[in-house]
């Protein structure tokens, strides 16, 4: 409730290669890792899978900014405003 705003904030207005991006979701699992007091290696497809399929279903960092990026981009048509650089 903390740890992605504070991340998630200051990416919604940056440019990022997914290179990057990998590298911090790699940090920000750890860290998932550590607050539900599992494994520091555990299994990233586990972490971030499906309850269905018995993951843990936390939304991945690139899922999350995917989809800020698409509301963002809705609101902006849907309102007809024009963003300028």
């Amino acid at each position: 409730m903390i740890l992605e705003p504070g991340i998630l904030y200051p990416l919604m207005a940056t440019i990022y290669d997914l290179k990057e991006l990998k590298l911090l979701e790699t940090k920000l699992a750890q860290l998932y890792c550590h607050a539900l007091d599992l494994y520091i290696h555990f299994p990233q497809a586990v972490l971030y899978g499906p309850a269905e399929v018995g993951g843990l279903d936390i939304a991945s960092l690139q899922a999350m900014l995917t989809t800020i990026h698409l509301n963002c981009f809705l609101y902006h048509t849907k309102q007809q405003t024009h963003i300028r650089s």
